[in-house]
């Protein structure tokens, strides 16, 4: 079943760690110095080499490797232009890039941004997916393993998969104690959430909307089933509680026990850490597409892919059409 292989894919960190003999933490820092062999083999000149160093001071080493690989890596520069400019053909280009790749650099930097793009599209499944290819096949490639880490485990939270989610994002806290604060915040508060520190109706309005993107899908098959007959069970269950509390309480004053919790919530926006205002402009410049365009855009996904890449394409573009229709 789907879920069942996200739940199994959410272990992927923790058998990492197990293969490892020393150190235990499989992700190493970015080695820059191998990149930039890397890339000298490539055919980065000196002036850009030198220029990457500067940009690792100035900026980070996140923007100074994705800028030098770019201009190492025409096809790769090409399809980040588009994702860029928010040009739909975008995710279809930079996953027809992965399709054909065979520079590890291109696939570790392809892969972290196509799971980004997914994310913004509101597609955590195929984010996942990607997230785990990446954790898989390019970890210690990139400035990116952290962010990597922290958005796979957010995706696994809005599909959502909370067992698997909480123990992703544990892990990225035990294991980059040095990301930004703002994602080290983000994950130990979707921790305490995952863990059970939630109100029941936050849980079940999640699974609603995980529910309400497989029904989007031509065969929603039965997993969807299942989990729309959970969700009626688990509000049963509380309609219930919640008539017999009202029952025990009534004269008694007091609080009312199914409040919230203040620590119920999470800080508005922060599954959606990073810059994934994209999503909203990519889908307008989707909207306003000729119907034919779109159209072609859709075959092209068909024709230049295959396999499982080619199924998370049309579901982006999908996603894309179900906003723009909204």
């Amino acid at each position: 079943m789907r879920g069942a292989r996200f739940a199994v894919a959410a272990l992927l960190l923790a058998a990492l760690r197990g293969q490892e003999v020393a150190p235990a933490n499989p992700f190493k820092p970015f080695d820059k110095d191998a990149f930039t062999a890397a890339m000298r083999e490539a055919g980065a000149n000196a002036e850009q080499l030198t220029r990457f160093t500067a940009l690792c001071t100035e900026e980070s080493e996140a923007a100074a490797a994705e800028w030098l690989l770019r201009a190492v890596a025409p096809d790769y520069a090409a399809a980040m232009k588009l994702v860029d400019d928010t040009d739909p053909r975008g995710a279809l280009e930079v996953a027809a890039l992965l399709a054909k790749a065979k520079d590890p650099f291109v696939l570790a930097h392809g892969r972290y941004q196509l799971g980004r793009l997914f994310l913004a599209a509101d597609n955590p499944e195929g984010a996942a997916e990607v997230f785990a290819d990446y954790l898989k096949q390019s970890r210690n490639r990139t400035p990116f393993d952290a962010d990597a880490v922290f958005f796979y485990g957010t995706a696994l939270a809005r599909i959502p998969e909370r067992q698997a989610a909480a123990g992703v994002l544990e892990e990225f806290l035990q294991l980059f104690p040095e990301a930004p604060e703002r994602y080290r915040a983000s994950a130990a508060q979707l921790v305490a959430e995952l863990s059970g520190k939630i109100n029941p109706l936050h849980e079940i309005a999640d699974t609603m909307k995980g529910v309400e993107r497989r029904l989007r899908q031509p065969d929603p098959g039965e997993e969807t089933q299942k989990r729309q007959e959970a969700v009626i069970a688990e509000l049963q269950k509380i309609i219930e509680q919640v008539q017999e509390q009202e029952k025990q309480s009534s004269g008694g004053g007091g609080s009312n026990p199914s409040s919230p919790r203040a620590d119920s919530n999470l800080t508005p926006g922060a599954t959606q850490v990073g810059d994934l205002r994209k999503a909203g402009t990519v889908t307008d410049r989707w909207g306003m597409l000729k119907d034919r365009d779109r159209k072609a855009i859709e075959s092209e996904a068909g024709t230049k892919l295959s396999g499982r890449y080619s199924k998370l394409v049309e579901d982006y573009y999908r996603k894309l059409s179900k906003g723009k229709s909204q």
